[in-house]
């Protein structure tokens, strides 16, 4: 790519006049029909800095510079599936010209055209930008864009269990999404430790589920301490409806989560009888995994569960629902009489505990698919031969060989790569590195498949931000950034075009995806950050994580957290922001 131009993600196709034009005081936006908010886009962008005038593309007039927005399709599905994205952009004398299929693709083609405006440019309502205060040039490359993107499914996902971010703080989430052309939100709503879902039917979610007494927080060498200040907070409905639709106006599709069975004790705290033991507990104020799960044999869960879903899914028009399934640990179950009992009444269906959970899928997937007309989205932990077929997996971790297995038994399932060691980026950034992140392909977690099963099957990628030691915006951008961005382009631009080395000067140039972060107020990692701090790279040359293995101190994840607060002397990681 042209050293003049830093897009991120990258153009499949990128031609460069070696010319600089300047767009004039006056410019006309011509918009064919459906793309009305576009024109509107790019009319906010461009009124600092000239007089824009709006029109239909029909018109005759002869503007001395035109951008003009053509779809063949006067529809943005934000409420579909996936929306065809592809757009070509050209750049010329007079006239700034973006054809799609569609809104969406128009839509893609602005924020590419954004980046190549002077950074000044580019603000939003969040951004402690300030105005012009008098009309200034705005002069951008010559060049010819034609965009593709590779993967169908990009996304981002948010924990707003663990700790409750905000509309306001969604809502900066989605600007950030749209401008790397990230196209779906998922949506982490419920947790052990929080419940952030205003359901009217069961009104103590809001006044129980979505508030706890403290959080562990990290302290010195590695060791975890509590703090007691509460912590909480839920969406309204009419609050989620507002964020679906900012959502669909940067054609981002928002899938939300409801994690179950597992993940559920901020219920049960409201609701005990939904458990199998009934007994009454606290919402979690530790992280992990907890045993006390919903009860897969107790009618009031499906009937509980059905309510919610029903009082919540006409908020999200999209046709997915993520349903968890992750980390359910089958303690309870396996003692639970009710669920003994279940389980002898069937013992083909349900020969043992985990099969209970196959039974909870499988009363689920009917119910949002036969009543609500959804199709489910869980962690590869969901997988089952019966598997709807409708069903997408999305693969996190544990079970690789499952997983490889059933998408082989099962040449039409669709999956979304999360995979725990590459998209995690609530992970250090030297666990998960900036390069893992970019050169990672699909066919290095499922090298069993073929290249045609892996087009088929793997619809895209996403990169989950759990937020146990997230709770605030500073955290928030050091984690993501620049991480974000080098999965942004894996999930965009052709295979054929990666080139690391490239992508990092785009991201660090003078001018640069970084410079532009920065012009908006957004944190991210220094290079500094990545590299993993000298004392504990003396302690893996050492072997001291096989030693303390051996020893029963817990292993190298413990000594990451020793080891790496005895580096900065700020905690686990760097210091909670």
């Amino acid at each position: 790519m042209a050293s003049t131009v830093n897009i991120i993600p990258a153009p499949s196709y990128l031609v460069e006049d070696g010319i600089q034009v300047t767009i004039p005081d006056s410019v006309s936006v011509a918009f064919s029909p459906g793309n009305k908010a576009n024109a509107h886009l790019v009319q906010q962008l461009l009124v600092p800095f000239v007089t824009v005038s709006l029109g239909p593309v029909e018109d005759n007039a002869t503007p001395d510079f035109c951008i003009k927005l053509t779809s063949s399709s006067d529809t943005a599905a934000s409420d579909r599936a996936y929306v065809d994205g592809s757009y070509k952009l050209q750049v010329k004398g007079t006239e700034i010209d973006i054809e799609a299929p569609n809104p969406t693709g128009i839509f893609y083609g602005i924020q590419t055209l954004i980046q190549l405006l002077p950074i000044k440019a580019q603000t939003y309502p969040w951004a402690p930008v300030a105005m012009p205060t008098s009309k200034e040039p705005l002069t951008l490359p010559c060049l010819f864009i034609d965009d593709v993107p590779r993967f169908a499914h990009r996304g981002h996902m948010l924990d707003d269990g663990r700790y409750f971010h905000g509309v306001e703080e969604v809502k900066r989430t989605l600007d950030l999404m749209a401008m790397m052309k990230l196209n779906v939100f998922h949506w982490h709503l419920t947790e052990d430790q929080g419940w952030r879902i205003e359901v009217p039917s069961y009104p103590k979610l809001t006044s129980i589920s979505s508030m706890r007494s403290g959080s562990m927080v990290p302290g010195w060498l590695g060791r975890h301490i509590m703090s007691n200040v509460p912590h909480g907070g839920f969406y309204t409905q009419s609050q989620m409806r507002e964020i679906v639709q900012y959502a669909a106006e940067r054609h981002i599709m928002v899938v939300p989560e409801i994690d179950m069975p597992g993940h559920s004790v901020a219920v049960l705290a409201a609701y005990p009888e939904l458990g199998c033991t009934g007994r009454r507990m606290e919402v979690a104020t530790t992280w992990g995994v907890f045993k006390d799960t919903y009860c897969p044999s107790n009618p009031l869960v499906y009937d509980f569960l059905k309510t919610v879903l029903v009082e919540t899914a006409d908020i999200f028009p999209a046709p997915y629902f993520h349903i968890g399934g992750d980390e359910a640990p089958h303690d309870r179950w396996e003692v639970c009489p009710r669920c003994q009992e279940l389980r002898q009444s069937d013992p083909e269906h349900i020969p043992n505990a985990r099969a209970l959970q196959h039974y909870f899928t499988r009363q689920m997937t009917t119910f949002l698919k036969e009543k609500l007309g959804k199709a489910i989205v869980g962690w590869n932990e969901m997988i089952y031969d019966e598997l709807e077929p409708s069903a997408v997996i999305q693969y996190w971790w544990l079970g690789r060989d499952e997983t490889a297995q059933h998408l082989l038994k099962h040449p039409d399932r669709k999956v979304i790569l999360s995979d725990f060691q590459t998209y995690y980026i609530d992970h250090s950034h030297y666990f998960t590195s900036l390069a893992d992140i970019y050169n990672f392909e699909p066919n290095h977690l499922f090298p069993e498949l073929d290249a045609e099963a892996l087009e088929r099957q793997i619809i895209g990628v996403e990169a989950p931000m759990w937020s146990e030691w997230v709770p605030s915006r500073p955290r928030l951008d050091f984690q993501r950034f620049p991480r974000l961005c080098a999965m942004a382009e894996s999930a965009w631009s052709p295979q054929k075009l990666k080139n690391y080395r490239d992508f990092s000067k785009r991201l660090y140039a003078s001018h640069g995806f970084l410079d532009r972060l920065n012009h908006l107020g957004v944190g991210y990692a220094l290079r500094g950050d990545m590299k993993k701090p000298w004392l504990r790279l003396l302690g893996e040359w050492l072997g001291l994580p096989v030693i303390l293995r051996w020893l029963g101190y817990g292993g190298y994840w413990r000594l990451s957290d020793i080891l790496l607060a005895l580096a900065d002397m700020q905690g686990v990681g760097r210091k909670l922001l």
